[in-house]
């Protein structure tokens, strides 16, 4: 005999009217624009009254729609509110319902979950659990012919999360829907702030950083960019807003993001289709340099979403195949678009090998522009292991020691191509002896992505 877990918040999170709640997801979907030309993997969506974060859930969940027919299972990951417990609970049910009807439970994703230490079957973590039954209406109105896996986490979870989505990534056929919300009860700018330092954390991938104060389900997002920065995979934001966003009262309110990942990250999807916007944008800071003595300001208001997102960048100027200029950003600390817009007014007018850049020789250039993904610090056992695990022409490399510091993209592996002397000429470059090594030795890897072009 089949078990059917029956809809518990309906009339309290979203209507409990067939008509009305698909009428509702409908409006939400058609109101929410597909800005960017991507196939999701895995969202982070909100999981409140529909009224307050529905605009915000359906501008992730339009992606699912335009991919309806691809994603046969759905892994949802939402925390438990009122149950604590340790590790990630599944639930004994066949079926969950809703006003919309019956969506099945896939018992062979929940078998092979059962593999994994820390997985257990128990249904208090589900029972009262809204996090995961408002997300499955949206699931109902976006795909077709498709399966569940609730997943309520509790405590210490991430690490089995992260096993969790690596167990099943790479099966098409399966979409991750990580539910949260963000901060909750703050005053309307108190939660702005909040929250757009959330979305850094977030599409920084700096997880460790993530606790509750930042996100009810911070567990699971902890444990999808646990996993995905392993992978270089970095998200792109869909949407940012908060209650006051959406029904006005600025006393209290609770903040909704949603994030989209794909199986490349953002910053790859930023090179295929914004490589012209940024070279732009750096050639029109050096020509704003030479009027005005000042990098341009950006145009936020014509500049797309993701590139309004923090991003690092190397900007380098060449003057018939020799060096010009080259400065640079290594950690994202402000939007992509105006680090591009500073470190190539920098490269041009303050870089201290050089006289600044003048109006004749613009000509002769050519900018080189270095997306850097988020540097990773590496673990190592010696000097040994360290250049056993660097990769030549695919790492950049960090290092520092003592405040002494110093970097190196991936371009220099060209002058540099043995490992020994890429490390020695790094410690030199810090100030430090090219035989230095002390138990303090740090180093963290990076990867770039290049667009080069004649000014």
């Amino acid at each position: 005999m089949s078990i059917t877990r029956e809809a518990v918040f309906e009339d309290m999170f979203y209507p409990a009217d067939k008509k009305e709640l698909s009428d509702l997801i409908s409006c939400y979907l058609n109101k929410s624009s597909l800005p960017y030309d991507i196939k999701p993997k895995a969202l982070i969506v909100p999981h409140a009254g529909y009224i307050y974060s529905g605009i915000v859930a359906a501008s992730g969940y339009a992606y699912l729609k335009k991919f309806s027919n691809d994603f046969k299972k759905v892994i949802i990951i939402g925390p438990s509110h009122s149950v604590t417990f340790t590790g990630a609970a599944l639930t004994s049910s066949d079926y969950w319902n809703t006003p919309l009807g019956k969506v099945e439970i896939d018992k062979d994703i929940n078998s092979k979950l059962l593999e994994i230490e820390g997985v257990k079957v128990l249904e208090q973590g589900h029972s009262q659990e809204h996090s995961i039954e408002v997300q499955v209406p949206f699931l109902q109105k976006t795909l077709d012919n498709f399966k569940i896996v609730p997943i309520s986490v509790s405590m210490n979870s991430e690490t089995i999360i992260s096993s969790i989505i690596e167990k099943f990534w790479d099966d098409d056929e399966v979409v991750f829907i990580i539910s949260s919300d963000l901060s909750h009860y703050h005053k309307y700018e108190e939660a702005k702030k909040i929250d757009l330092t959330t979305a850094n954390l977030i599409e920084s991938m700096q997880y460790e950083s993530l606790t509750g104060e930042y996100s009810c389900g911070f567990y699971g997002i902890r444990g999808l960019l646990r996993f995905t920065r392993k992978k270089n995979i970095d998200p792109i934001r869909l949407s940012l807003k908060n209650s006051a966003d959406t029904q006005g009262d600025k006393s209290q309110v609770v903040g909704y993001g949603c994030w989209i990942f794909n199986k490349k990250g953002k910053t790859d999807y930023i090179i295929n289709h914004h490589s012209k916007d940024l070279v732009d944008i750096a050639r029109k800071s050096i020509i704003n340099g030479i009027e005005q003595g000042k990098p341009i300001n950006v145009d936020y208001l014509k500049m797309p979403l993701i590139l309004k997102q923090n991003g690092a960048c190397f900007v380098t100027l060449e003057k018939n195949e020799n060096l010009r200029g080259c400065i640079g950003s290594i950690i994202a600390h402000r939007s992509l678009a105006q680090d591009i817009a500073k470190n190539a007014f920098s490269s041009a007018f303050e870089d201290p090998r050089f006289s600044p850049v003048l109006e004749h020789e613009l000509a002769d250039l050519t900018i080189s522009l270095s997306i850097l993904t988020l540097p990773i610090k590496m673990d190592f056992s010696s000097e040994e292991d360290l250049l056993k695990q660097l990769k030549p022409n695919i790492d950049g490399l960090i290092i520092s020691d003592r405040g002494y510091k110093a970097v190196y993209l991936p371009s220099v592996w060209e002058q540099l191509p043995d490992k020994v002397d890429f490390l020695q000429s790094l410690k030199q470059k810090a100030g430090l002896p090219k035989n230095h090594w002390s138990k303090d030795f740090m180093a963290y890897r990076f990867f770039t992505h290049y667009i080069k072009d004649k000014f």
